[in-house]
């Protein structure tokens, strides 16, 4: 789970930082996943694996960016296709509808998703932890982003990222509704299963880390499945 891939400003706070892995210290990290052997696969080869024991390659791996970022564009896109890559991009619909600065446009995003990129919703504005609200909120927050991404690639898997994290009951009941296939949350762990498709686990690629961290972490969560 990626989010920035760039130099944080001079003064970002805490969050930021730990949130911004820079674009050398990425290329370093997609440099080494190749070098071991891992190929990257998309949420949907990692569904169809689950449901139906579709074979994958050999270590596998997703890798994920949320908030759909400019950097991810700029400095994520060109990476992954260096190195034969694809990843998974959470999009705040909102953003990319109004172009607001610092994030992707729907062309970059419709020209990622050409190029063998998924791309899935985060939400219309992020603008607050979806487990705070009533389900009518939820559903204001949930269903534009599922509608925006099906006009803008009509291709795309529906498929979700929980902002922050935060969900409950009603947005998981919201998820069947739509029709989502599958959603990822915040929770720490590289062992899924087939009977929680809307809740699957991740982990939190730290902008601290140096690639040698980057290593033994991924050992370590490899060793806890």
């Amino acid at each position: 789970m990626y989010h920035y891939v760039s130099v944080p400003p001079p003064d970002a706070d805490a969050i930021r930082l730990d949130l911004s892995v820079p674009p050398e210290v990425f290329d370093a990290e997609m440099r080494f996943l190749s070098e071991q052997g891992y190929h990257t696969i998309s949420l949907e080869d990692l569904v169809r694996n689950l449901q139906t024991g579709a074979p994958l390659p050999p270590k596998p791996i997703v890798l994920t960016f949320d908030d759909g970022y400019a950097d991810q564009y700029e400095n994520v896109f060109p990476t992954l296709k260096d190195f034969g890559f694809t990843g998974t991009f959470f999009i705040i619909t909102g953003r990319a509808d109004t172009n607001a600065p610092g994030y992707l446009t729907w062309q970059e995003i419709e020209e990622m998703a050409a190029n063998g990129m998924e791309i899935g919703g985060h939400s219309l504005d992020h603008r607050f932890n979806l487990a705070v609200g009533s389900k009518q909120a939820q559903w204001r927050e949930i269903q534009p982003a599922r509608e925006a991404v099906t006009q803008h690639v009509p291709s795309a898997l529906p498929i979700f990222a929980y902002p922050s994290g935060s969900y409950n009951d009603d947005t998981l009941a919201i998820m069947r509704e739509l029709n989502y296939v599958a959603a990822v949350t915040t929770k720490q762990s590289v062992t899924n299963s087939s009977d929680k498709f809307l809740e699957l686990r991740r982990i939190r690629i730290r902008g601290s880390w140096s690639v040698s961290e980057f290593a033994n972490w991924l050992a370590y969560w490899l060793r806890q499945q």
